[in-house]
């Protein structure tokens, strides 16, 4: 339930011109400030479109499923 109901936020912020489906995640996020040690340069050009529409852009079969790395992803963030 959780998925629709941010999707529906998101949608929510587009209509009000707070947020674009055009923009980077990373940007919105201010993700960048965490300093990651070692990430995947591509995460800069992941947009909010395709995070809603699960597109984010990655082969699972060459870098894996993230979902599944909490602790790595954890660390790399440190």
């Amino acid at each position: 339930i959780s998925k629709p109901i941010t999707q529906a936020g998101i949608r929510s912020l587009v209509a009000d011109r707070k947020l674009k489906l055009e923009d980077k995640v990373f940007e919105v996020l201010e993700l960048e400030k965490l300093k990651p040690r070692k990430l995947d340069e591509r995460r800069k050009l992941i947009t909010i479109a395709q995070l809603i529409e699960h597109q984010g852009g990655f082969d699972r079969d060459k870098s894996g499923d993230a979902s599944y790395q909490s602790p790595k992803v954890c660390a790399d963030l440190r």
